[in-house]
């Protein structure tokens, strides 16, 4: 037994968040997932907390999630997950040993950060910038919701004969691909049409540490859903919607 890692694996991690903040959401999912002790510190973005003066005496980039552990200080999401399935105690099912299965994790880590996360993000800013008065070229927003197609429709067939991104267990990439697929009902995003990501999203939604990181999200979706979207994506991206 390796005892000053088993004494790690106690130690409290502090995690900087807005539960809006989907790498946030992802980190915390791992925390909740795989038993690490965690305290959470909410940064509210939209009062602007992560431009206050103690926040920049953190994280200088005033950008959220930050994951402090003792002295280190960790300001990107996905170095945080890989920090943490090193350096805690992480079940073998979560982020496996075997250097094959880990690549495959691995990959999903990094897809969803460059191209789902990226992509997701633009099409939620384009149509949250209509109220906030943010522009962004009409043509970049076209090309972006093409690609997000492109990517739904990778991820419909990679998981055809998948429970699971990584085989039959839910692994750290599950946590995050989930932590962007679980926010485009904000939008009223329809996935409906990609069965087996709208299979997938609602297994892993269901999962207890999920959940309970999504639960602010979840809350925001169903009022949106008795009082109309003031962000919908089906009313902006049909075949007669001009952009």
């Amino acid at each position: 037994r390796d005892i000053k890692k088993m004494a790690i694996s106690q130690q409290e991690v502090v995690l900087y968040h807005d539960p809006f903040s989907p790498p946030g959401r992802m980190v915390q999912a791992l925390c909740e997932k795989a038993s690490i002790p965690y305290k959470l510190v909410n940064i509210n973005l939209a009062k602007g907390e992560n431009k206050s003066e103690d926040f920049l005496k953190i994280n200088p980039g005033g950008q959220v999630p930050v994951l402090v552990d003792g002295e280190n200080v960790i300001t990107d999401s996905r170095a945080m997950m890989y920090y943490l399935c090193e350096n805690r105690h992480i079940p073998d099912d979560l982020y496996p040993k075997d250097l094959k299965k880990r690549a495959k994790v691995d990959s999903f880590l990094q897809w969803n950060q460059e191209n789902l996360r990226r992509n997701k993000f633009l099409l939620i800013s384009y149509l949250f910038g209509k109220a906030l008065d943010i522009k962004i070229p009409q043509g970049v927003v076209k090309a972006e919701e093409f690609t997000m197609r492109r990517m739904l429709k990778f991820l419909d067939r990679h998981l055809a004969d998948k429970k699971f991104l990584v085989g039959d267990t839910l692994t750290a990439a599950d946590l995050a691909i989930i932590s962007n697929l679980g926010q485009m009902a904000l939008i009223n995003y329809d996935i409906s049409r990609y069965k087996n990501v709208d299979r997938y999203t609602k297994e892993v939604l269901r999962d207890p540490a999920v959940a309970k990181t999504n639960k602010i999200v979840d809350k925001l979706i169903g009022r949106f859903r008795e009082s109309g979207f003031p962000f919908d994506h089906k009313a902006t991206f049909t075949k007669k919607a001009k952009l």
